[in-house]
């Protein structure tokens, strides 16, 4: 409502007061019939707009930059309107695996684009009053200081894991259980299934994972059955956001009670994501040499989010097919290992000939 009225004063002002307005908190409705609206950044309060110029505040830290960008641009394509439109993105710079820094460095290519950087030494120059050393007294990290006041992309303020941390294997290994993650498919993405094996000592190993793109859910669901009745995993744990839910429980009652859905919240993503994390940088989990490429790119599609009261949280970029999808399903996978402690029982060398792939290529 402030940051409204704001608006609506400065437009007063400006016009000497032939210009007055009406406001709430998300719209300011002036007397000449222009209106301003303040949408939250997410694709469904996007949709359906007409409007004339499109500012795109702190797009950055936005939770689905792609899907929201792929809302909004319809909102300026109506000509009938009449007028020139206009978009401005601004925003402070989070890392280079982001919407933000490929649209900025568009803007320094392209011509049709203009691009305008101002850091706190910029804005000393044209008369802002702050003692820089205090600040940097506050903010002692330098990369964080570089990133919130010198426009500075710097790429490990949203690495969610370093390609080099992770560890590689190929040769056979004796393992305890095995468990299963599903993320299953949402508009645009496909499912990714990972199989994980753990030793006697609790080392975790991926020893398969695949991914269904175009595929029938009634299929996908005979893939997955056929999956879990090869492995009989000790746990199958399923993202049952969308249409996840229905199928894990219809699984849970039809196939096995060790089928289960797995709700992921914003508090519990987080902790499943550090809980991956840890296992890398313990050097507990290792992953199949036939799947780097795969993980890698997953990996790098995976951003890690401070928000301004220092809070951590996970987000995805899509691209190439992909939302995370594989590392969400790693990620599962090592729920259902958390809530399933280690326990004696007869250890298995599983025969790496990739159990998946033969029956993927019958879908």
């Amino acid at each position: 409502m402030k940051t409204c009225r704001k608006f609506g004063d400065a437009v007063k002002i400006l016009s000497n007061d032939t210009i007055t307005y009406t406001s709430n908190a998300s719209c300011i409705t002036y007397s000449n019939g222009s209106r301003i609206m303040s949408l939250p950044g997410k694709p469904e309060s996007c949709r359906g707009w007409s409007v004339d110029l499109l500012v795109c505040d702190e797009m950055a830290f936005w939770q689905q930059p792609d899907e929201c960008w792929q809302a909004i641009i319809p909102t300026i394509l109506n000509r009938l309107t009449g007028g020139e439109k206009e978009i401005i993105i601004c925003s402070t710079p989070l890392g280079k695996n982001s919407l933000f820094f490929d649209l900025c460095q568009r803007a320094k290519a392209e011509e049709d684009w203009k691009y305008f950087e101002v850091s706190i030494h910029d804005a000393i120059k044209d008369g802002l009053n702050v003692d820089l050393e205090q600040l940097h007294k506050l903010i002692p990290d330098p990369i964080q200081f570089s990133i919130e006041f010198e426009c500075s992309f710097a790429d490990s303020s949203n690495d969610f894991l370093s390609p080099n941390l992770l560890q590689f294997y190929n040769d056979d290994v004796k393992l305890e259980d095995f468990f299963i993650g599903v993320d299953w498919a949402r508009s645009g993405d496909g499912t990714a299934i990972v199989a994980l094996g753990r030793t006697k000592e609790s080392k975790i190993y991926l020893l398969d994972l695949c991914t269904l793109h175009n595929v029938e859910y009634e299929k996908q669901i005979n893939f997955v059955k056929e999956i879990f009745r090869k492995y009989n995993p000790k746990a199958m744990y399923g993202d049952a956001g969308g249409l996840g839910n229905p199928i894990m429980e219809e699984l849970n009652k039809k196939v096995s009670t060790r089928i289960k859905p797995f709700n992921f919240t914003s508090a519990n993503k987080t902790d499943a994501y550090e809980y991956l994390r840890k296992q890398v940088f313990d050097r507990n989990i290792f992953f199949k040499e036939d799947f780097r490429t795969q993980i890698v790119s997953d990996l790098s599609l995976i951003q890690q989010i401070i928000s301004e009261n220092g809070k951590l949280s996970y987000m995805s970029r899509r691209a190439n097919g992909s939302h995370g999808d594989i590392v969400s399903a790693i990620v599962l996978a090592l729920q259902a290992i958390r809530d399933n402690p280690i326990n004696a029982s007869t250890p298995q060398t599983f025969q790496f000939n990739s159990a998946f792939g033969n029956w993927y290529s019958r879908l």
